[in-house]
């Protein structure tokens, strides 16, 4: 039984595109991404690209979702129930969960890593393919209600945007065709009941759900506002087949996310992932200043002027139009506008942070989503789906010669005038030629843990050297994310004295080190001279460029790596535990500087002073229930951030002397700071009898 809400009832083309139309739309999109992303294709196995150069750590974030995807496909064929304990942060286990996996691309990513064992041309290849499947799955979706010209215009309007050019070093959060391809299987589910249609729904809700924390709550949402209205426009066809299936999609996406998520809940149970809602961890792309610049910058560049209009053409009111798609569209869109807004959002000056908060409190881990405004991946799925119906509806008026001539006036002007200037690209050097130390770790490494020295920027150093371990895989220290353990921090204050005997001692008590690997040319902090020969506990293998490698020989005397891992007590013993309603203490200021080569950097003296009964936990590789201390604008009305590690235990009756080095975010140091302590996952000491300390920021070259 047809109604007047199934696609073929539209007046329109018969539904559904061949695949002989298919393939040379995948060819046109993968031409046309050839063509965009130049000049990628001459340098696809060196380089990545380098858009946004100028904001902070995003090259980095490319960098760590390279080596992440690397590191999945390789498990997959190692050690595929090992696939979580990671070879970054050692020793922590379970190490992939303090960033997301990004499974869900590793059909694209791993064929040719397996083929290759490269995961720069690994990558670059899966960025041209999320190119191809982006404009498929558009298409194949507007095929069910436009003809040719419309679904084929409204894919190259999605995946050629010019919100696209600015993310493609981001290529993840391009990868949104699961969720469109859902709402295909959808529409087909309701119209037809087919379980092969059950089947891909479940499949790709699964598949999008896993290619980023992102997408899956997008994913989530979009299905949602999407079924609705389909649900209510079908309702004549429902029956407990098509119930049931709809059910079985899901049941099959939650089978396939619980293996995959459950060791992202075991880190959240432990209060080791932030709360971005209620907790203190407040990022500044959460105030409803910054989201509403995002969708203010959406509406205005992201998006071209004509495929608005395209879009509000589809909302006039017409004979035969297909409102269960106009509709559901619609619904995704506004949905998308409120989420983007976030917590805080106002929309049209009507309040709609509650709907997000409402959200937070109902969904398990949403609360750790710290960019609401990548919620507008469904306003610009909706653009395109809309900009497609009102194509169709202008285009159904116009002889087939007309039509066609006109699609393509549209889309050559398209492409030519949002067509970006050349990609930037870095060549990115793993240390797989002959003569780098990574080659020497992959030819005699023994799969014992590697510490590099000097620590390095942090972001930038990390993310460098996760990277390169793609060619040696061994255990190393460091590691990149977005909420990092304190293991990469507390073994480099360990190694802070080396190459000492003494210093040496320490580190191995506390965690299984085999090889130091000195980069004399790398800024950081200055380090001792490590001489190019044997010493005491240490054997030189032999230099290599500007990096010198060391074997560690010297056996533990005093096991202290059970404390490194314990999430009961700190590194020192003392129990971690909540801070009693009365924490008497003090924030001493000993020393405050605005060194002349920065001034935009503080360096700080502080003491704690604890006078309560109980000692004050502060050192371990897990983060909850650790004291940290939050420095801010004295204005500020909330003191957020993830605060910085205490550098030990404040003992009973004692004090603890640290140097901060405090670097400003702003364009200006403000005139006064406020210092705060705070427990992760706990409360502030405030509360509890630590008062907050003003501090003067000192004037220029003081």
């Amino acid at each position: 039984m047809r109604t007047f809400m199934s696609p073929s009832a539209t007046g329109l083309e018969p539904e559904g595109a061949s695949w002989r139309e298919l393939a040379c739309s995948a060819l046109l999109y993968l031409c046309l991404a050839l063509w965009w992303l130049d000049p990628l294709v001459w340098f696809i196995d060196d380089h990545l690209t380098g858009q946004m150069d100028g904001v902070a750590l995003v090259f980095e974030d490319l960098q760590l979702v390279v080596w992440s995807l690397a590191w999945g496909a390789r498990a997959l064929v190692t050690d595929p129930l090992g696939i979580f304990d990671a070879n970054i942060f050692y020793p922590m286990p379970e190490s992939l969960t303090f960033s997301e996996h990004f499974f869900g691309l590793l059909p694209l990513y791993a064929p040719t890593y397996w083929a290759t064992a490269n995961p720069i041309l690994s990558t670059n290849i899966t960025i041209l393919a999320i190119f191809v499947l982006r404009g498929l799955s558009v298409q194949v979706l507007l095929r069910r209600y436009t003809g040719p010209e419309a679904a084929i215009l409204a894919a190259l309007f999605f995946t050629f945007s010019p919100s696209v050019d600015a993310r493609v070093v981001k290529f993840y959060l391009l990868a949104s065709f699961g969720l469109i391809f859902a709402l295909f299987f959808i529409d087909r589910l309701l119209a037809s009941a087919r379980w092969r249609d059950m089947l891909g729904l479940g499949l790709m809700l699964g598949m999008q759900a896993a290619t980023s924390v992102y997408l899956a709550f997008a994913a989530m949402f979009g299905v949602v506002a999407w079924t609705l209205p389909s649900l209510w426009f079908y309702r004549s066809q429902l029956d407990a087949r098509r119930l049931l299936a709809l059910a079985g999609a899901a049941l099959l996406a939650v089978i396939i996310l619980v293996p995959l998520h459950l060791p992202y809940l075991r880190l959240a149970l432990g209060a080791e992932l932030p709360d971005y809602i209620q907790g203190a961890d407040l990022p500044w792309n959460m105030s409803q200043r910054r989201t509403l610049a995002a969708i203010r910058n959406f509406n205005a560049n992201w998006v071209p002027w004509f495929v608005w209009a395209f879009a509000f053409v589809a909302l006039i009111p017409r004979r035969r139009m297909p409102l269960a798609a106009i509709v559901g569209a619609s619904f995704v869109g506004i949905l998308g506008f409120v989420l983007a807004a976030g917590p805080h959002g106002r929309l049209i000056g009507v309040p709609t942070g509650w709907v997000y908060t409402l959200a937070a409190d109902m969904i398990p881990g949403m609360s750790t989503v710290r960019s609401p405004t990548r919620f507008l991946v469904l306003v610009e799925i909706s653009i395109a789906l809309l900009a497609g119906l009102g194509m169709q509806a202008v285009f159904a008026r116009l002889p087939s010669w007309p039509r066609r001539i006109l699609a393509v006036l549209i889309g050559v002007s398209f492409i030519g005038i949002f067509a970006p200037e050349q990609h930037p690209l870095r060549k990115v050097d793993r240390g797989a030629e002959p003569g780098h130390v990574y080659r020497a770790l992959a030819e005699s490494g023994d799969g014992r843990a590697v510490l590099e020295l000097p620590k390095g920027e942090w972001g930038v150093t990390a993310a460098k050297r996760m990277l390169g371990s793609t060619t040696h895989w061994q255990p190393i220290v460091d590691g990149y994310s977005g909420h990092p353990p304190d293991s990469n921090g507390l073994i480099q204050t360990l190694a802070e004295k080396l190459p000492e005997l003494s210093a040496l001692q320490r580190l191995v008590d506390t965690v299984d080190i085999g090889w130091i690997v000195i980069h004399r040319k790398e800024k950081g902090r200055p380090m001792r001279p490590w001489p190019q020969r044997d010493m005491p506990g240490l054997q030189y293998i032999g230099g290599y460029g500007s990096s010198d490698l060391y074997r560690v020989v010297l056996p533990m005397q005093d096991n202290r790596r059970d404390l490194f891992l314990s999430r009961a007590r700190t590194l020192e013993g003392n129990p971690r535990a909540d801070v009693s309603e009365s924490c008497p203490g003090r924030i001493e200021l000993l020393s405050i500087v605005r060194p002349p080569w920065n001034q935009n950097k503080l360096l700080i003296k502080l003491r704690f002073h604890n006078s309560g009964p109980e000692p004050w936990p502060a050192l371990g590789a897990y983060t909850s229930k650790l004291l940290r201390l939050n420095i801010c604008a004295a204005e500020t009305k909330v003191c957020a951030g993830k605060g910085i590690r205490l550098e030990g235990d404040v003992p009973v009756d004692g004090h603890l002397d640290q140097k901060v080095e405090w670097v400003n975010g702003r364009r200006q140091l403000p005139r006064r700071l406020r210092l705060e302590l705070f427990q992760q996952g706990g409360r502030n000491l405030k509360t509890c009898g630590v008062e907050p300390l003003l501090v003067a920021v000192p004037p220029r070259g003081k």
